[in-house]
C-alpha cells in the first residue's frame, strides 16, 4: 500500500483533479486501483487515517470485496469509534 501526503488541501484537491478528471469534495481519499491513500497534512488525525486504512483493509482482506455502500458504512464505523477509544 502507498500512502500520498499533500501539504495543503488544494494540493490534495489537485491531484483529485488529474486522476478523475473531476472537482473534489473529499477530505482524503483511498484509490483501489493502486492501493493508495491520499491525505492532506493540515487535516490529518486519527479518525481520518484510520477510516482510509479501513477502506484498504476491507478491499483487500475479505473475501469478498463489498459494495462501496458497505465498505464506507465499515470505514466509518472504524473511525468513530476508534477516536471514541472503543477500538483497540
Amino acid at each position: 500500500m502507498n500512502i500520498h501526503l499533500y501539504s495543503n488541501s488544494a494540493a490534495l484537491k489537485k491531484a483529485y483533479e488529474k486522476i478523475y478528471s473531476a472537482e473534489c469534495h473529499l477530505r482524503a481519499w483511498y484509490r483501489f486501483n493502486n492501493n493508495t491513500i491520499y491525505l492532506n497534512v493540515q487535516d490529518l488525525h486519527v479518525g481520518i487515517l484510520a477510516h482510509e486504512l479501513a477502506h484498504a483493509i476491507i478491499d483487500h482482506f475479505l473475501t469478498v470485496r463489498p459494495p462501496g455502500q458497505t465498505a464506507e458504512i465499515l470505514a466509518r464505523y472504524v473511525d468513530t469509534h476508534i477516536e471514541r477509544g472503543f477500538v483497540n
